[in-house]
């Protein structure tokens, strides 16, 4: 959905139906526009006004509750769009992953994890340069309690460290960072490392979980 101000900019809106929600889908619009809103950097997508309490005219006229959340329009799709079992060119993907380096570092440096880096989620603008968006499990670096660790299971699967699965805690940081591990492996490469975080039935994930680092590659 478009929003224009007096001036014609184009903006994205989520909206939440409040109708059929469920606790999962509060917490994700909450710590979205939590953690957006601290942030403000050129490859992240900017936040605007948003809302626990608003109103939505229906077409039969009549008004439906929402939360809902004015984002900074990306209207060039997402990296998964561009490498669709085709990789980019080396020099492409050095552009997209010295950006991608510059939004983490800066988010981190701000002390808030993404947990959900993936290339459904790396946005191009109409310049095609990109933007990090949703946030909807983002959380505090530091994690909970005095080991700093964090323990929510939060993420894609397919993106996502083997610590993430364990209940011993996992690092914020490092997690995010072995997302875009993910990435660049499959902007190179046109497909993912592995499939399944499942070290059982993933033989590439298995490899990385136990270290067997040589034999995957």
């Amino acid at each position: 959905m478009h929003h224009k101000d007096n001036v014609n900019s184009k903006f994205a809106v989520k909206i939440y139906s409040k109708q059929k929600e469920n606790d999962g889908g509060v917490r994700h619009f909450q710590q979205e526009c939590q953690y957006l809103s601290k942030l403000d950097h050129p490859y992240i997508v900017k936040l605007g006004p948003y809302s626990d309490s608003g109103k939505l005219q229906t077409q039969s006229g009549g008004e439906m509750d929402i939360r809902y959340s004015v984002l900074e329009l990306a209207e060039s799709g997402n990296l998964l769009d561009y490498v669709m079992n085709k990789p980019m060119n080396e020099l492409i993907v050095r552009f997209y992953f010295k950006q991608l380096l510059e939004a983490t570092k800066y988010m981190h440096d701000q002390g808030v994890v993404h947990r959900d880096i993936k290339l459904e989620n790396l946005l191009l603008d109409k310049d095609f340069n990109m933007k990090m968006s949703d946030f909807g499990f983002a959380t505090d670096l530091k994690g909970s309690g005095a080991s700093g660790l964090l323990f929510e299971c939060k993420g894609t699967p397919g993106y996502m460290a083997p610590e993430m699965f364990a209940n011993n805690g996992y690092d914020g940081e490092l997690t995010d960072v072995f997302a875009l591990g993910v990435v660049l492996f499959a902007l190179l490469l046109g497909r993912p490392p592995f499939y399944m975080a499942d070290p059982a039935n993933d033989e590439f994930y298995g490899r990385i979980c136990r270290g067997e680092f040589a034999q995957f590659w």
